[in-house]
């Protein structure tokens, strides 16, 4: 960034074209049974679907090499893995769900990779997660509690759906742009999982 100024950033694995389709097709319906309940839900773009690892937050330009070098230390040794994507529900679940997500099975692997990444990103003085970290797509942002009943009524039929499984052989450090048509997502760097 030649300009010097900060850069949101987060760690994620992204979803690939074939389980971004079918989340797809099952959200496209959920949203066409919201919109007409005039529910306030702020939906995200397809594309930039992905699973978050570590929200960093604000990146000055100085401090991004180290950031670079410490996931490259975080990923080193885990190996790949595979994550199955189910059930689309509101998230916690009930009245008061604030995301629309899609579940990550995985045993445990992305909760191991998160944990890397704090112990190679807290020297560099970004805060550990405190809460358990729980490996999910987020689909949408619920604004307020008719949008979690609608979210509720739409999403029943699909808490069990399977969208399919898929290999983790990377992850990404991004940077999130916002814009005013919602933000989008830069990859800075990728890291092979070995």
């Amino acid at each position: 960034d030649p300009s010097g100024k900060d850069m949101r950033c987060f760690v994620a694995i992204e979803i690939d074209e074939e389980r971004r389709q079918a989340v797809r097709r099952v959200v496209d319906e959920v949203r066409a049974m919201t919109t007409v309940a005039g529910a306030r839900i702020s939906w995200a773009r397809p594309a930039g679907w992905h699973v978050t690892l570590k929200f960093l937050g604000d990146v000055a330009d100085s401090g991004l090499d180290g950031v670079r070098e410490a996931l490259a230390t975080a990923v080193r040794g885990l190996g790949c893995f595979e994550i199955r994507l189910r059930a689309l529900a509101g998230w916690p679940r009930g009245s008061r769900a604030r995301v629309l997500a899609v579940g990550v099975e995985d045993a445990g692997h992305s909760a191991r990779l998160a944990l890397g990444i704090d112990d190679a990103l807290e020297p560099l003085g970004f805060a550990r997660e405190t809460r358990d970290y729980v490996p999910h797509l987020t689909v949408a942002r619920l604004r307020d509690g008719a949008a979690a009943r609608a979210i509720a009524q739409a999403t029943a039929p699909f808490e069990e759906t399977l969208f399919g499984t898929m290999p983790v052989e990377r992850m990404g450090l991004y940077e999130s742009v916002l814009e005013p048509d919602g933000a989008k997502y830069r990859r800075i760097e990728d890291y092979a999982l070995e």
